[in-house]
């Protein structure tokens, strides 16, 4: 199958032999706008016939093919009675010797290489077109034989198609050179121009890299501050914990923390780094000439971030006076908060201008944050001895409390002289029982002072009533049974931090209901009056009174365990049980 192209023009017709499409079409727009007609085959069969049926002027055509290759086709055409004075070309990837010298065998005019030159491939077709082949090829009888690669060639063929192929190859061939030079002079250029942009990428990445480290060790520095920031309990901790992670971590030679001492100037209150360089500060610290123009000093006037990273301001710092520490940069940095000062921070490294703008940033965040620390610790300082002040102030409250509760118990049992001490017993008795129970400190406290007051309503009862030696009359009972609901009036409207009324009101209530005043059962009557109900009872029935005699310990325990549950607490009375057995031990 061929296609052709017909441009108006009065040009020959050229046919291109061709099998690859992309290959055929550059060539076939290439010889149309030179204006020549072109006729495309797609292989050597299909070329040949287009050859036979239209007899083309010329013929371009390609090496390798399927069905016949381009020197089968050139030797078919030159060998061909009608066709043998048409020029062929072949136009190849092919460029040894060997491929040149078969062409040469099969009668090639032309042999030009891939990629072509568009202006060397139709200079080679006008000069083939204006000089006509006069002798056919099969008439030649001369014959030269070539060795090459231990090959040899019969070469046979007119001295003028040996000369016109050689030329196209020599024309090919310079003009390939040319651009070989050309491009291997741009090659060069280009991959100078790319070792400049090698060399200064790499030393861009190399100082990123250098940046990115430099950031991470100050970036590292600033966490393990901050977490000496949450743990310190001191100014003194604080300061020598950030010094030693600014020294150790961020790799610096030095950092102090300077307070304004007198006249102004700064003194070293805590660091960490070198001994020179700790042992040359101390020194200068008794140097004004050097406080007045150092870093710091000049950091704390300012209330701004100085730095020296090396060069001119070397001497507006003074940096003479530390010769020979190994110190190229320093850091000064105001420790500020809420617009008020407290010190500076100055770091010294050993790496000329270490501290770029970011390095810098994080330092002076860093500066900011150990100033909220000693706002902080300072503080709750402040708080602490606040505290302490007030828990002294409460413990002398609590004293001067318990002293007048016990000095009204005592008036009490100035009434009552076979009472004596019965408070104080049953206070004691009822936070043991308490304590037994795992009750909070402070729940068994209020027990304590509330079985202290448990019988400050007596004061309401008449004297001859509460020493009465014989058994008391129904009226008698019930004003005595009085004083619970007068001593809930007494005391129920003072702030105590316990429910000491409530005790007051409930300690003779009973867990069947059968007490007094209220006639109270179960969770009604609150745990600390269940409690105080136990000790009260088990004291008063081991104590003497007029009307009848003391009770043993075991007797007047094994009563208290016949009412558990039914008129007092299982959980109380076992608790009381586990004491007393615990004091007779």
């Amino acid at each position: 199958m061929t296609e052709q192209t017909n441009p108006t023009g009065v040009l020959p017709e050229i046919l291109i032999v061709e099998d690859s499409p992309v290959e055929a079409e550059l060539l076939r727009r290439c010889l149309d706008r030179a204006g020549y007609r072109v006729t495309v085959a797609r292989n050597g069969e299909e070329g040949l016939q287009a050859a036979l049926s239209r007899r083309p002027a010329l013929i371009v055509s390609d090496i390798n093919m399927p069905l016949m290759d381009g020197y089968q086709l050139c030797h078919a055409i030159k060998y061909d009675e009608a066709l043998w004075n048409v020029p062929v070309i072949l136009l190849t990837m092919l460029a040894e010797p060997e491929d040149i010298l078969q062409a040469v065998s099969n009668g090639a005019d032309g042999y030009i290489i891939k990629p072509f030159v568009e202006s060397i491939l139709l200079e080679r077709i006008r000069a083939l077109l204006a000089t006509p082949l006069l002798r056919k090829r099969a008439d030649e009888r001369r014959s030269v034989k070539v060795e090459y690669d231990n090959k040899t060639f019969a070469l046979a063929g007119s001295s003028q198609q040996i000369l016109n192929l050689l030329l196209s190859v020599h024309e090919n061939t310079f003009v390939q050179s040319r651009d070989l030079t050309r491009i291997q002079a741009q090659l060069n250029l280009l991959n100078e121009s790319l070792d400049e942009q090698v060399r200064a990428r790499t030393a861009e990445l190399l100082a990123e890299k250098q940046n990115l480290v430099r950031v991470n060790r100050a970036l590292r520095t600033l966490s393990a501050c901050n977490v000496a920031l949450v743990r310190a309990k001191t100014e003194k901790e604080l300061f020598r914990t950030i010094c030693r992670h600014i020294v150790e971590i961020g790799e610096h030679l030095f950092a102090g923390i300077f307070f304004s001492g007198a006249e102004s100037l700064p003194s070293l209150v805590s660091c960490a780094g070198g001994d020179a360089i700790r042992q040359r500060l101390a020194e200068l610290q008794h140097d004004p000439e050097y406080l007045r123009r150092c870093i710091t000093h000049a950091a704390l006037l300012a209330r701004q971030t100085r730095v020296y990273n090396g060069g001119h301001n070397g001497a507006e710092y003074s940096t003479e006076k530390l010769a020979g520490l190994g110190i190229e940069s320093a850091l000064a940095l105001p420790l500020i908060n809420d617009d008020r000062f407290y010190g500076v921070l100055t770091v010294f490294s050993s790496t000329p201008e270490a501290f770029d703008a970011a390095e810098t940033k994080l330092m002076e965040e860093l500066a900011g944050d150990t100033a909220y620390g000693i706002v902080t610790l300072r503080t709750r300082a402040e708080r602490d001895r606040a505290l302490e002040g007030e828990l002294r102030s409460a413990a002398e409250l609590r004293r001067v409390l318990e002293q007048t509760i016990t000095a009204i118990a005592l008036t009490l049992e100035k009434r009552d002289a076979y009472s004596a001490g019965h408070q104080q017993r049953v206070a004691g008795l009822a936070a043991a029982i308490a304590a037994e129970m795992g009750l909070p400190p402070q729940q068994v406290e209020g027990v304590r002072f509330g079985a202290l007051l448990h019988n400050i309503g007596t004061v309401g009862v008449p004297a001859e009533i509460i020493n009465r030696p014989d058994k008391l009359s129904d009226l008698q009972f019930s004003l005595v049974k009085q004083h619970t609901q007068t001593g809930f009036e007494i005391v129920k409207d003072i702030p105590f931090p316990w429910p000491v009324a409530q005790m007051v009101l409930q300690h003779h209530e009973r867990l069947d209901g059968s007490g007094y005043p209220q006639g109270l059962a179960g969770e009604q009557i609150i745990l600390e009056a269940r409690i105080l109900a136990v000790a009260d009872v088990l004291e008063a029935m081991t104590a003497y009174r007029p009307y009848r005699a003391a009770l043993e310990r075991d007797a007047a325990l094994d009563m208290l365990t016949q009412a558990r549950g039914i008129q007092f607490d299982s959980a109380v009375v076992d608790a009381c049980l586990r004491v007393v057995k615990q004091n007779a031990e």
